[in-house]
């Protein structure tokens, strides 16, 4: 897992679908993925740039992004805490960037206890370690 966002259950009570719809115009404008692209780097010299605001805005024009959008919301969206994924004997992994803005920093306890397994933070990183730190990233996966 990848700095994983797995603490939060469901979205709780929604709004009517027609104000979802305005959020929805909100989440894919320029300046809000411009903001969340200046959060997700510790090197945002390097890695915030017009390109990366433009492949993060890629997946809200695709065709029925906001109605499928708008059907997960209303379904309360994921709960991830309703499930024990230590159950099983399966190994995992997960990485996170120390500089990470975009999850709360007191979510790596929770995933922690959530995950088990091994969790491995990388110094100098945000929130994306397969692009800011690749080499590290490749590394840790191969070797576990």
């Amino acid at each position: 897992l990848l700095d994983p966002q797995i603490t939060v259950d469901g979205l709780g009570p929604q709004p009517p679908a027609f104000l979802l719809g305005l959020g929805f115009e909100v989440l894919r404008s320029k300046w809000l993925r411009t903001l969340a692209n200046k959060i997700s780097y510790h090197d945002t010299e390097k890695y915030a740039t017009e390109d990366a605001i433009n492949i993060g805005c890629l997946h809200t024009s695709l065709p029925g992004w906001k109605e499928n959008l708008l059907e997960f919301v209303m379904s309360g969206g994921f709960t991830p805490t309703r499930y024990d994924i230590r159950c099983d004997e399966s190994r995992r992994l997960v990485i996170w960037g120390k500089e990470d803005e975009v999850l709360p920093k007191g979510d790596r306890e929770k995933v922690k206890e959530m995950v088990g397994g091994e969790f491995l933070e990388l110094e100098e990183c945000g929130h994306v370690p397969h692009l800011e730190k690749a080499e590290e990233t490749a590394e840790a996966i191969v070797k576990f």
